[in-house]
């Protein structure tokens, strides 16, 4: 088992909790602000929710996107794009493996929270599955000192009709998809006391925003926006 307590978080933490896509990233991978303006339809966070559970993370989201389910999973697995949408994220590499819905994963990624950064190098292999209505993706992170070992699954459909949320925009089924995300997280060395599940959530919300917003973007043709990260 790795030594935690030997990679002390330098002051100024966290962003792979989730590109995972991010979608850290991925696999990743997040509402304080949304930092450029949102038209009528934009994207919306309709929930995010984090427990910590002994050593783990567990994080939950549900984001509306106004595209189809189809244009978002495109858009979901274009991984060459994150950096375009996630100011965390300084690099990435896509590594193709002998099936043709699965690669290897390696990002690079600078996150802080409150007065905590950290540099992580997190190796995931991403497991595409597209359908009629969009897809299913799942990363599965390699357990590495100095990382996060852990899962992410991304489900993308339609919007629910019977039952849905009192936020869900009303909009055309047809043109518009959910997503679900569900994220555990272990991380692989020290973490501070003071970061727990409602700091962690509030970094979520954040990056949730900025996900969902340059998804909607890049899976509608348009490009992705520029965003600055204010934790920096």
């Amino acid at each position: 088992m790795a030594d935690r307590r030997r990679r002390p978080w330098t002051p100024c933490t966290l962003r792979t909790l989730a590109a995972l896509p991010a979608l850290a990233a991925l696999p990743a991978l997040v509402a304080l602000q949304v930092l450029a303006p949102r038209p009528a339809h934009a994207a919306e966070v309709l929930g995010v929710h984090v427990t910590h559970d002994q050593e783990r993370f567990l994080i939950g989201m549900h984001i509306v996107i106004d595209a189809t389910g189809p244009q978002v999973f495109r858009a979901l697995r274009d991984y060459a794009d994150m950096p375009r949408y996630n100011p965390d994220l300084r690099a990435v590499r896509v590594e193709s493996t002998s099936e043709p819905d699965r690669v290897r994963l390696f990002t690079t990624v600078h996150t802080c929270v409150l007065f905590f950064c950290k540099t992580v190098h997190q190796q995931q292999v991403m497991t595409a599955t597209a359908n009629a209505s969009g897809g299913i993706l799942q990363a599965d992170l390699v357990a590495q000192k100095g990382a996060f070992e852990g899962y992410g699954r991304w489900a993308v459909g339609p919007c629910p009709v019977n039952g849905a949320p009192a936020r869900l925009p009303q909009r055309a089924p047809a043109s518009q998809a959910c997503m679900d995300i569900q994220i555990v997280l272990v991380p692989v060395f020290w973490v501070p006391p003071v970061i727990g599940p409602w700091l962690v959530r509030r970094k979520m919300e954040q990056e949730a925003q900025w996900t969902s917003r340059g998804l909607e973007l890049i899976a509608q043709g348009a490009a992705a926006p520029g965003v600055a990260n204010p934790d920096r």
